[in-house]
């Protein structure tokens, strides 16, 4: 079997002199929030700003479209990579970048509980009369068609998922898929 075999990263500038994370570029409250956030970690400002900008730009995912060409649009996502060395405290990085979209998840799905469940229980029903239907000698397909739809058309009834770290590819794709159907 192939052995891949890294080889050592090479620098991308041969100077030691690097570019310091642009932190007057942001707005005062992020700027104090990734100074406070590199402070209480020890770490460098650019760990918490680039997570931060990452963070924010997901804000605009659905307000904003971008167009690179007439028949093609994307929303305004910035990915972003922090690359460290293991206990380089990352972690604790993400869990300040992430805490706010953490409670705003848990206030969400606290607060429209009753109407996910509402929901559930009417596309539930829904399908019930949908089944009931078509056990019927002459089942009426127009009816059954309006039933569906009106099941497809009601709200959303699984709860929100903003951010997930720490998951397996199997679970990442079951979150895409709550999520984008959650969007619509």
């Amino acid at each position: 079997m192939n052995e891949i075999k890294w080889v050592e990263p090479r620098p991308l500038r041969h100077t030691a002199d690097t570019i310091p994370f642009p932190l007057g570029a942001l707005p005062p409250v992020l700027r104090d929030m990734v100074q406070a956030i590199s402070v209480t970690t020890s770490t460098d400002v650019g760990m918490a700003g680039t997570a931060m900008l990452s963070a924010v730009g997901y804000c605009f995912t659905g307000l904003y479209r971008l167009a690179g060409k007439a028949d093609h649009t994307e929303p305004p996502v910035l990915y972003s990579i922090i690359i460290a060395q293991p206990s380089e405290r990352k972690s604790p990085v993400m869990h300040f970048i992430k805490a706010p979209f953490d409670t705003f998840e848990s206030n969400y799905n606290k607060e429209h509980r009753e109407e996910m469940y509402k929901a559930q229980q009417d596309v539930k029903a829904l399908e019930a009369r949908v089944k009931a239907m078509e056990k019927e000698d002459e089942p009426d397909t127009s009816a059954i068609a309006k039933l569906r739809v009106q099941a497809d058309n009601i709200r959303n009834t699984t709860p929100i998922r903003i951010a997930v770290d720490d998951i397996t590819p199997e679970l990442l794709v079951h979150s895409i898929v709550s999520y984008s159907v959650s969007i619509q």
